[in-house]
C-alpha cells in the first residue's frame, strides 16, 4: 500500500510538473490593428489546445463597417463583426520558433488569406497575409493591449459560422 501510494505521488509531482513547463504562446493576448479601429484576441481554439485561433474583441463603434456585408456566404452578410472569428488554425510553425502559420479572414473584403504570426523584437505583433506564397504577401503589424483597455464585444458566445473561402470551402478546426 504504501508503495502504489509513493507511486500515484511521484506521478502527481512529474504531472504538475509538466504543466508548469506548459508556456502561453507570446503571440496570445490582445491586439490593436494600425488604424486603431479593431481589437482581435488571439487565444487556443480550445482551452488547452495549442492551436490558436482569433477574434474581433472590440470595433469601434465609430468604424465604417460593422457588419460581414462582403461575406462570400450570403447568408453571413448581416452578421455584426464584433465576436466574430477571424483567424484559425494558427499551428506552431516546424521550421520558426515563435510562428505560428494557419489562416485568416479579412472582413473589408471578404477574403480568406493563408497567415503566419509572430511576436517581433518590440513585443507587436507580426501578420503576414498572403494567397499561395508568402514572399508575394502583405504584413501588418498589430501592437498589444491590455484588458480592460478597450470594451470588449458582448456579442452572443455561441459558435458563429465561418467564413467561406473563395473556393467555397470552411476553414477546418474553428
Amino acid at each position: 500500500m504504501k508503495k502504489t501510494m509513493a507511486t500515484i505521488a511521484a506521478i502527481m509531482l512529474t504531472t504538475s510538473a509538466q504543466a508548469e513547463d506548459v508556456q502561453t504562446p507570446a503571440v496570445v493576448g490582445l491586439w490593436l490593428v494600425k488604424k486603431k479601429d479593431v481589437v482581435v484576441e488571439v487565444k487556443p481554439c480550445i482551452t488547452g489546445s495549442d492551436i490558436l485561433c482569433g477574434r474581433i474583441a472590440w470595433l469601434d463603434p465609430k468604424a465604417k463597417q460593422q457588419i460581414d456585408s462582403l461575406n462570400p456566404d450570403e447568408t453571413l452578410r448581416s452578421r455584426k463583426l464584433c465576436g466574430i472569428r477571424v483567424m484559425w488554425d494558427m499551428r506552431a510553425d516546424a521550421d520558426e520558433e515563435g510562428m505560428y502559420t494557419g489562416k485568416i479572414y479579412k472582413a473589408n473584403n471578404g477574403t480568406m488569406y493563408d497567415a503566419t504570426i509572430k511576436r517581433d523584437a518590440d513585443g507587436n505583433l507580426e501578420l503576414r497575409g498572403y494567397i499561395g506564397v508568402p514572399l508575394l504577401g502583405k504584413d501588418a503589424i498589430l501592437t498589444p493591449v491590455k484588458k480592460g483597455t478597450y470594451p470588449l464585444c458582448t456579442q452572443r458566445k455561441a459558435r458563429a459560422r465561418k467564413p467561406l473561402t473563395n473556393n467555397g470551402q470552411t476553414p477546418s478546426n474553428g
